[in-house]
């Protein structure tokens, strides 16, 4: 009977051990979720897939990453459409929040032009900015008011919390 005891104490501190380890390893890893941000308007979209109702089927990715140290680095991926509007500029911009909805900067795309008014893609692949406070992202769509102004109006948003 005491060999049975001393057993299952045995298997049961090393189960807790076991678990332990698995926790802290978990928490000491970078983390990583993810949101489908998609913005439509009449003629400048962001999102993946565009679908046969002049709009794109899903929404782009937005991963939230976590480094060790709790840096949030938000990384923005999918697709800038710009259709039916020759000479139209856009671009990605991306605004940052605290937990308590307090903006701590804004960062933006690369500026992109419609030559015809044929669908226009390019592939959005943005992570400019991390930091620990990070908690809520705006997603934007922007258009150029006057060409070659580089005065940029906010046209769609969504909006994300990690």
């Amino acid at each position: 009977m005491f060999k049975t005891l001393q057993r299952s104490k045995i298997i049961r501190s090393l189960a807790t051990a076991a678990a332990a380890v698995a926790i802290a390893s978990l928490a000491a890893a970078p983390a990583s979720a993810q949101d489908r941000p998609k913005i439509t308007n009449q003629y400048v979209d962001f999102g993946i897939n565009w679908g046969p109702f002049g709009a794109p089927l899903y929404g782009g990715y937005l991963y939230w990453n976590v480094n060790a140290a709790g840096v949030v680095t938000p990384h923005l991926t999918g697709n800038l459409y710009i259709n039916n509007s020759n000479g139209k500029c856009a671009r990605m911009r991306i605004d940052y929040y605290d937990a308590a909805h307090n903006w701590i900067t804004v960062k933006t795309g690369g500026k992109v032009c419609a030559t015809s008014n044929a669908l226009h893609t390019w592939s959005v692949n943005l992570q400019p900015f991390g930091a620990n406070n990070v908690y809520h992202v705006h997603v934007s769509t922007t258009e150029e008011t006057a060409p070659g102004s580089g005065v940029f109006d906010v046209l769609g948003t969504a909006v994300e919390d990690f």
